[in-house]
């Protein structure tokens, strides 16, 4: 079928149905550093995006999983075309961003990010930083 030529009629057949139940899910890893931050969007293990960026000034002022939510933040931001309605995975070395969506009271900061979170469908799951070579590289080297 070629779609591109004129009069040609589209029609959703099983294949395609199950063409894209198949697509794999999106993961999504990220890291803080002390200066940068940086992630990677992958699907089916093969890297499909890339981001890193120096932390803004008041963000170098910001604990450890303040830091590494913003990489998410910025990540989720960059890439929310691939994201937004689908069910996807975000891999974090720093635990204590795992148990973020189960907090009851937030500072007024980290409500935003949980607001800003709640658009997505997505699990967390702790990846120790020695299994996070590549987002671990982007967020000490900037690209």
């Amino acid at each position: 079928m070629n779609l591109l030529k004129k009069d040609q009629k589209w029609e959703w057949t099983v294949a395609y149905d199950e063409a894209f139940r198949l697509l794999k899910p999106f993961e999504v890893q990220v890291d803080a550093s002390d200066r940068a931050l940086g992630g990677v969007l992958v699907q089916d293990k093969h890297p499909v995006a890339l981001e890193s960026r120096k932390l803004k000034d008041v963000e170098l002022r910001y604990c450890t999983h303040e830091k590494e939510m913003t990489a998410v933040g910025h990540c989720l931001d960059a890439w929310r075309h691939y994201l937004l309605g689908t069910k996807f995975t975000i891999v974090t070395d720093n635990v204590a961003n795992t148990y973020f969506k189960m907090q009851q009271k937030l500072p007024l900061k980290q409500a935003h990010w949980q607001e800003f979170l709640g658009e997505f469908n997505f699990d967390w799951v702790h990846r120790p930083g020695k299994h996070n070579d590549v987002v671990d590289a982007l967020s000490r080297k900037l690209v």
